[in-house]
């Protein structure tokens, strides 16, 4: 969510700054009375710091009685950039300034030179549009981030710890929007620490990734698995204050990687499987009144459910079983079943989730809540040759003084 917030923050900014480009572009016109021309007294000048950086300097001008279109005396402030001819421009000397509204476009010296300002469209529409890029694109950014983030997690409402954050055209275009705004800047005489933006921000960019990386008390893949966690504890239909028994199963398996998406099979043929599955590992031998699957299939991943009917559903009979696009693998359950029944179905979890990897090399996470969290990494391929070792490595500690069992 925090993502997507800054993603609409960055859009309003990327629309404000969309309108003054807008404006600025309109301050030229080809009527009479659009520009008018004031003759104005040269004041002190000052260089902020931010100014210094890129060449700007900001002059004082004082309107000259002889202006009957403003009061005498009135005080400018206009903005130039360094260019040809704006030595010429001395405290004290009257001069010529050309207006749209309240904005001064450019003066006229009196050698009959121009210098234009920061407010004429020639800079002022490239600076705006440039700006508008640079939030347009962190916008697009955020919001691939917050979208991936929980179509990963499956929920957008869980916590992450650790987005999911890759290149996309949201950090193209924030490139693009440096890069332009370089440009403009550097025209048409550059300051040196204007080419030296984008190594900055390169450079920063390197530092940041670098710290990341190396902080190994934080480790994305770990942080991203306590977002699964978190967000199929929240997706239990039941409340924790309504719950009769005192544990519920969760299971959780995710690949490190996914490169490869096979297509699903169809959630009926699905369910179909799943179920065999399930009376393979015991579901007939220690639930009775076990029955058949019910599926729906949703933007890609697979809900098959026992114990759900029109919203309505019983703690005993709750299982609800979800397979992902992305290769996640989750598994609730509401019964408090016989540990050796816990054990079949965490076999059937890992079994799910290794025939969804035809890369037998590739790492898994895996995860199990039960009164208690125990995570372990196994490969696509031990997910499928050694289920039943890796069941007992998951299950096993949290099994210890399992003690009640289902009516």
């Amino acid at each position: 969510m925090t993502a997507l917030t800054g993603a609409l923050f960055a859009l309003l900014v990327c629309a404000i700054f969309v309108a003054k480009a807008v404006d600025a572009d309109s301050r030229l016109c080809d009527g009479d009375g659009c520009l008018t021309e004031h003759t104005v007294q040269v004041g002190d000048s000052r260089t902020d710091v931010g100014y210094w950086a890129v060449g700007l300097r900001t002059w004082q001008l004082v309107i000259e009685p002889s202006n009957p279109s403003r009061a005498s005396g009135t005080r400018l402030e206009v903005t130039l950039r360094r260019q040809a001819h704006d030595d010429e421009l001395i405290a004290g000397r009257r001069v010529t300034a050309v207006s749209a509204g309240a904005d001064v476009l450019r003066l006229r010296l009196p050698s009959g030179d121009v210098i234009e300002t920061e407010a004429h469209p020639r800079y002022a529409v490239p600076v705006n549009a440039a700006f508008a890029l640079i939030a347009g694109g962190f916008s697009i950014f955020l919001a691939g981030v917050a979208v991936r983030t929980a179509f990963e997690l499956q929920s957008w409402t869980a916590a992450a710890l650790v987005p999911v954050i890759r290149v996309d055209v949201g950090l193209v275009l924030v490139l693009v929007g440096i890069v332009a705004f370089v440009a403009v800047r550097a025209y048409p005489r550059p300051a040196p620490i204007v080419f030296a933006a984008p190594v900055v921000a390169a450079l920063f960019a390197v530092q940041v990734v670098r710290r990341r990386r190396a902080d190994g008390a934080a480790d994305p893949d770990d942080d991203r698995m306590a977002g699964h966690v978190v967000g199929l504890v929240a997706a239990d239909p039941v409340p924790i204050d309504a719950r009769r028994n005192n544990a519920h199963l969760y299971l959780i398996a995710r690949p490190v990687r996914w490169r490869r998406r096979p297509r699903l099979p169809h959630h009926t043929e699905l369910a179909e499987r799943v179920e065999r599955l399930l009376v393979a590992q015991g579901a007939t031998a220690y639930w009775r009144g076990f029955g058949p699957l019910r599926s729906s299939a949703r933007r890609g991943t697979v809900r098959l459910t026992h114990g759900v009917d029109a919203g309505r559903f019983g703690e005993n009979d709750l299982l609800i079983v979800t397979l992902a696009k992305n290769g996640l693998v989750t598994l609730i359950c509401g019964r408090v079943p016989d540990p050796a029944f816990v054990l079949g179905l965490t076999r059937a979890v890992l079994i799910l989730a290794g025939a969804r990897e035809p890369d037998a090399t590739a790492p898994w996470h895996v995860a199990m809540v039960l009164r208690g969290v125990e995570h372990i990494r196994p490969s696509g391929g031990e997910l499928q040759e050694r289920s039943e070792a890796l069941a007992d490595e998951l299950a096993g500690p949290l099994l210890d003084g399992l003690d009640a069992t289902p009516g």
